[in-house]
C-alpha cells in the first residue's frame, strides 16, 4: 500500500525555497560585483582584473647623505608587488626608516615629467 499524501505548500518547503533564494542570491552579487567594476579604474577591487591589470611600476631611488645616488632594489622590500598597494605612499618613508644615511627618496612616476623627492627625517 502506497502513501498517498502530499505537501500541502506543493513540492517545495519552506527550507528548500530559502536555500534556493540564498544560493540565487549569492550568485547575483558573485557576477554583479565584478561586472560593474569593469568599468571602473583598474586595478579595482573586487573586480575580475584586480590581480592581471598592473599598472607600470614608479622607479625609486635612494639619495644618500654623501649625495650619491643608487636605485632601491624592492625585493628587498616588497615580497610581492600587488597592483592595489600604492607603492609611492608607502614605500619612501619605510626606505627612511630602515635605510642608513638615506637623505631623501626620489620617485619616477611612469607618468611624471619630473621625478618626486620625499625628504627623510
Amino acid at each position: 500500500m502506497q502513501d498517498d499524501t502530499r505537501h500541502a505548500g506543493g513540492p517545495w518547503t519552506a527550507e528548500s525555497a530559502a536555500a534556493i533564494a540564498f544560493f540565487v542570491l549569492f550568485l547575483l552579487v558573485q557576477t554583479a560585483v565584478p561586472l560593474v567594476q569593469l568599468w571602473a579604474p583598474r586595478p579595482a577591487r573586487f573586480g575580475w582584473q584586480m590581480f592581471s591589470a598592473r599598472q607600470p611600476r614608479a622607479r625609486f631611488s635612494l639619495v644618500l647623505r654623501d649625495g650619491t645616488v643608487q636605485p632601491a632594489k624592492l625585493d628587498l622590500y616588497v615580497a610581492q608587488s600587488r597592483g592595489e598597494v600604492d607603492l609611492e605612499e608607502a614605500l619612501p618613508r619605510h626606505l627612511c626608516r630602515v635605510v642608513p644615511d638615506v637623505a631623501a627618496v626620489q620617485i619616477d612616476a611612469p607618468d611624471a615629467t619630473q621625478p618626486r623627492f620625499h625628504s627623510c627625517p
